[in-house]
């Protein structure tokens, strides 16, 4: 009895373990973006070897790193649900908190965080505002708001036509895909070939193999 026993029990976390990894393969596969900031001091030097946290407001999860020798900070692979909450309260400065960070798919948040003198039971508190510019990363990119998404009046629910909203992007040659028979290889971004784009829904492959171009939903 007791050996069935430990064989239930055995096979219970076993499939525990196949369930919170096909869930952390779903959040990954979710689309995920970083944070990052510098901090410092009334005096603008930076602030070393300080923790910071970071809380999902929709999960509750928590993160916890520290500063480097030249005051920055880097959350990776924040998965895009909800909001953010960044909180740190180091000795001799008044606790900081900033909420209502909004990370996007592919990019990288930049939030600076200035301390003031006081002691770590006092609390200051902001509320992140809408980044329109990006200053860390090289990368293009733009983020279409889901309001948009449910908002446009479209005859077809198809994803792929919102890049066509985006700065850069061209529709394909309409008359090329007229003489291939109506085909469509999607829209030019950037000067690049049409049919060269990767398009993914929800991480997973949303590509028209035989064309090259997005495939509708």
């Amino acid at each position: 009895m007791e050996y069935a026993f430990r064989n239930t029990l055995t096979r219970f976390l076993l499939v525990l373990g196949v369930l919170a990894l096909l869930t952390g393969i779903v959040w990954a596969q979710g689309g995920t973006g970083e944070l990052t900031g510098l901090v410092t001091d009334p005096s603008g030097a930076v602030v070393a070897s300080s923790q910071i946290t970071l809380t999902n407001t929709a999960t509750g999860d928590k993160r916890t790193t520290q500063t480097t020798p030249a005051g920055t900070y880097r959350f990776s692979a924040l998965p895009v649900v909800g909001t953010y909450t960044l909180e740190m309260a180091p000795k001799g400065f008044k606790g900081s908190k900033i909420s209502n960070i909004i990370i996007s798919v592919g990019t990288t948040r930049n939030e600076d965080i200035h301390l003031e003198l006081g002691a770590s039971s006092e609390q200051v508190t902001v509320e992140a505002g809408a980044q329109t510019v990006q200053t860390t990363e090289s990368s293009v990119s733009t983020l279409v708001d889901r309001r948009v998404w449910q908002s446009m009046p479209l005859e077809t629910r198809d994803q792929n036509q919102f890049i066509n909203l985006l700065a850069g992007a061209a529709q394909g040659n309409i008359a090329l895909n007229a003489a291939n028979g109506g085909t469509d290889r999607g829209a030019a971004v950037n000067g690049t070939r049409s049919g060269t784009g990767n398009y993914l829904v929800e991480g997973f492959d949303n590509n028209d193999q035989g064309l090259g171009g997005g495939r509708s939903i």
